[in-house]
């Protein structure tokens, strides 16, 4: 029979779920994941994710990445958007 190699994370505190997304954007080259990402190529699920940040967008926040859309951004991230759009 087949053996079946199962890598999943040992500890999911939030530094350790924080290094995990930082290695899998890193892996991907990405500044940026989605929860399909994690779930394909993550050593844990985004449930885990959500669960432990509230949120996939705090999540990857706290990892250093660019999350993909604004939701429920904050007026200064709103205002950065509105200043990077004059700018141009």
């Amino acid at each position: 029979m087949r053996k079946f190699d199962i890598d999943f994370l040992d500890d999911f505190s939030e530094e350790a779920l924080v290094d995990e997304l930082r290695r899998l954007a890193s892996e991907l080259d990405q500044d940026s994941l989605s929860r399909r990402d994690i779930d394909q190529f993550g050593r844990m699920s985004s449930a885990v994710v959500l669960k432990r940040f509230g949120s996939l967008r705090k999540a990857l926040q706290a990892a250093g990445l660019r999350p993909r859309r604004f939701m429920k951004a904050s007026d200064a991230e709103l205002l950065d958007v509105v200043e990077a759009l004059w700018v141009e």
